[in-house]
């Protein structure tokens, strides 16, 4: 018998092995399981145009959000953990089933983590998990929020540009809404108006993603937009901005 478990043996075979062990899995997210609690889960499937994000609430509550172009949907998840284990289980409003399973190592870090879709394997071209990069009320700054990372990441890859600077010239370079699921033409300095104004939100589990993709973008394509010199900022500014979880960044607030 291979002496390592099938990476989708079933979860009840799992926890009856551990049991027997003299190992007792817990529900949730406890002291003793794999640390989660304000963190995401990024699923990027190699061969399939949806990315699916897993968002471990301090509470203890879970809830997965599939983002597919310009849309996403985010539903409650079940969580059940296990010594060095997790699965989150989901169900989508058209009846897709996820099913992800993680491993950690000795030191509680993110060692494999693997995907199913209505029971169906899915490759995966990477799994990150990471500390939530937004906590109220900085919501209310999402759009100056923007701005700072892609400087951010700018200056990292060796733009010469004061930060206050770079980010005064991102916030009002026109166009960047539409990018991050707000109104055409508009700036990220008008977005933060209608944040203010309460005419937009931001979409937590969709920013924080975005906020990741900013931070590792390839060096070549922040390289491109230089500000405050680069006369073509703005159109290379749009281009920095990642799909497909900016694009769903923001949204119109229900009137």
């Amino acid at each position: 018998m291979n002496n390592r478990m099938s990476r989708w043996t079933p979860l009840w075979l799992l926890l009856a092995i551990l049991s027997a062990c003299g190992s007792v899995p817990n529900k949730g997210i406890e002291v003793g399981n794999p640390d989660l609690k304000g963190k995401v889960l990024t699923l990027t499937p190699k061969e399939r145009p949806e990315t699916f994000l897993l968002d471990f609430a301090e509470d203890g509550s879970v809830a997965a959000t599939r983002i597919l172009e310009n849309e996403f949907e985010t539903v409650p998840a079940t969580l059940e953990t296990a010594e060095a284990f997790a699965q989150v289980t989901a169900t989508f409003g058209d009846g897709t089933d996820l099913d992800a399973q993680l491993f950690f190592d000795d030191s509680g870090q993110l060692s494999e983590a693997t995907l199913a879709l209505d029971g169906q394997p899915v490759e995966l071209e990477s799994s990150v998990l990471n500390p939530k990069a937004l906590r109220q009320p900085d919501f209310k700054l999402a759009a100056l929020g923007v701005a700072e990372r892609l400087c951010a990441r700018l200056t990292e890859c060796g733009a010469e540009a004061d930060a206050g600077s770079c980010t005064e010239t991102i916030l009002d370079v026109p166009g960047l809404a539409p990018s991050l699921g707000g109104s055409g033409g508009q700036s990220l300095r008008e977005m933060q108006v209608e944040l203010d104004s309460g005419e937009l939100e931001a979409v937590e589990t969709s920013l924080e993603s975005c906020f990741w993709e900013i931070s590792q973008m390839p060096c070549a394509q922040a390289q491109k937009a230089r500000p405050p010199s680069n006369p073509q900022i703005d159109l290379e500014v749009r281009q920095m901005i990642p799909r497909p979880s900016c694009s769903s960044g923001f949204r119109a607030t229900s009137s």
